[in-house]
């Protein structure tokens, strides 16, 4: 019998991880299946460890004027502001301003008795039972995070707080106003210098009003029922559920600050990626602005955003490093059926 041993380089290596421009020209291939190049587009960063091992992007940030995307353009997170709303959170209580286990009423007198009370956590891990603004409330545009605390004020609960998970925008409302009240600042110099200055995101700012200029920022487009491009953008004045505005780049730099300590220590920022307890002792799948998934051996801490000409999701897998970030500026855009596929595209 003769033996050959045959030496492959590492990026033949079988189960080797690809190369930075390997896995950097999948993820464009990816890209070019769900949109076209002359459109709006999206920009997709896939890291390990907190260094990129594959980028792309590709289409426009203005559509009219062929200004194209890059790691650099600023996109509305929509919903993925949840973390940083969390973040806020867990800052003031790692300092001893605040309690997960505090009434909300201690910060939000204007809402009504409860028993059991809601708590802070119950905001956080969407438990509370309280309903949402945006089906209680016209012209939001127009709307403060104020005009949230009093509408859903004296408003019954949908469930009994603490025995249900219902996804719901006003807790994170809520909790915007409580960081201000607790911090005596507004919520988006909070933002600024506890959390954007700190890890280093230059390009990261908090809309507080519609037209409130944003440098660098992609313009919003979607489908519309003919299936046609067109603009669309919708700014609101409440913030907290959404209305960070960041790039690629900078959610990057997120995620090296939650690595790297910057912000909380580890044991506070382990709460973020783990589930909170229903009564009935069962998790609710919401950690602190991230939804809990995966398996036993390959846990994922992930959320999406989606609004008006934006669509947005960031994944942390817990027990590998890898982490995915897809922004969009096209609504229907499958932002999180993309970052599975930029993930599994990172394992080949």
């Amino acid at each position: 019998m003769i033996c050959v041993l045959l030496l492959l380089p590492p990026s033949m290596t079988p189960g080797a991880e690809p190369t930075r421009k390997q896995l950097s020209a999948r993820l464009h291939d990816l890209l070019l299946s769900q949109i076209s190049p002359a459109g709006p587009g999206a920009v997709v960063i896939v890291a390990r460890q907190g260094d990129i091992i594959g980028q792309t992007a590709l289409g426009y940030a203005d559509v009219e004027n062929k200004v194209p995307l890059d790691a650099g353009t600023v996109f509305d997170l929509a919903s993925c502001s949840k973390q940083f709303t969390a973040m806020a959170v867990m800052i003031l209580v790692e300092r001893g301003k605040l309690s997960f286990d505090d009434d909300a009423r201690r910060y939000l007198p204007e809402l009504a008795v409860r028993e059991p009370p809601i708590r802070l956590s119950d905001l956080l891990h969407m438990t509370s039972g309280l309903p949402d603004y945006e089906k209680l409330l016209d012209h939001l545009e127009d709307k403060t995070n104020l005009d949230v605390l009093h509408a859903v004020a004296a408003q019954p609960l949908l469930f009994r707080t603490g025995s249900k998970f219902n996804y719901c925008d006003t807790n994170c409302v809520l909790l915007a106003t409580v960081v201000e009240r607790v911090s005596g600042r507004a919520f988006g110099r909070f933002l600024e210098e506890e959390i954007f200055d700190p890890a280093g995101m230059k390009q990261s700012v908090l809309l507080e009003s519609p037209g409130q200029p944003i440098e660098n920022r992609a313009l919003g487009y979607a489908r519309d029922k003919a299936g046609e491009i067109k603009p669309s953008r919708e700014d609101t004045r409440t913030f907290g559920d959404g209305q960070v505005m960041t790039s690629a780049s900078d959610l990057l730099k997120w995620d090296r600050a939650l690595r790297e300590g910057k912000l909380v220590k580890p044991t506070m920022l382990s709460r973020a990626f783990t589930s909170g307890t229903l009564a009935d002792g069962k998790p609710c799948g919401y950690g602190f602005g991230w939804f809990i998934g995966g398996t036993s051996g390959s846990q994922i801490a992930e959320h999406g955003g989606k609004w008006a000409g934006t669509s947005t999701y960031i994944s942390h897998h817990l027990d590998d490093g890898l982490t995915v970030i897809v922004l969009s500026n096209l609504e229907q855009f499958p932002a999180r059926k993309v970052a599975a596929e930029a993930a599994a595209l990172a394992a080949k």
